[in-house]
């Protein structure tokens, strides 16, 4: 028997284009079922699972018994900073120092006068932001380097 094969059938698998043979159904009911039980006996039988579960529960009893105090919960900031913190505090550390600063100083400065991470990027668009337009904060006096506007 010849098999014509349409032109846009060519490269597709044969079960896109109908000519697969489905498999015979399992004849054997209790095979079935045993490869059904299998699954869910590795399903339940996770044993990366029960291995983590077995530290997690020994290192909790370690820590109970230790004694030691609990930690203090540290509280995160309950609401977002508000639009323009990064520029004020720009401002804050240049008027502080009074004098031209580089990009990489007024970053490291602005971290320790806030106490927590800022963004280096957030700093230097703050500084690119406000040199220049109708009223500019900052004055660049050299690649890099920056001093508050009026002084």
């Amino acid at each position: 028997m010849v098999v014509r094969r349409n032109t846009r059938d060519v490269g597709r698998s044969p079960v896109a284009t109908g000519e697969h043979q489905a498999r015979p159904p399992c004849r054997e009911p209790g095979r079935l079922q045993s490869a059904k039980r299998m699954e869910l006996i590795g399903v339940l039988s996770n044993h990366d699972l029960q291995g983590s579960l077995r530290r997690l529960v020994k290192k909790l009893a370690a820590v109970r018994a230790s004694g030691e105090p609990r930690r203090a919960v540290v509280a995160c900031r309950q609401r977002p900073r508000r639009p323009g913190w990064v520029p004020k505090a720009v401002v804050h550390v240049l008027a502080d120092r009074g004098e031209p600063m580089r990009a990489k100083d007024i970053h490291t400065a602005v971290e320790g006068s806030l106490g927590e991470p800022v963004a280096w990027s957030s700093v230097k668009a703050a500084l690119a932001a406000n040199v220049s337009g109708a009223s500019p904060r900052f004055v660049r006096v050299a690649r890099g380097r920056y001093v508050l506007a009026g002084r």
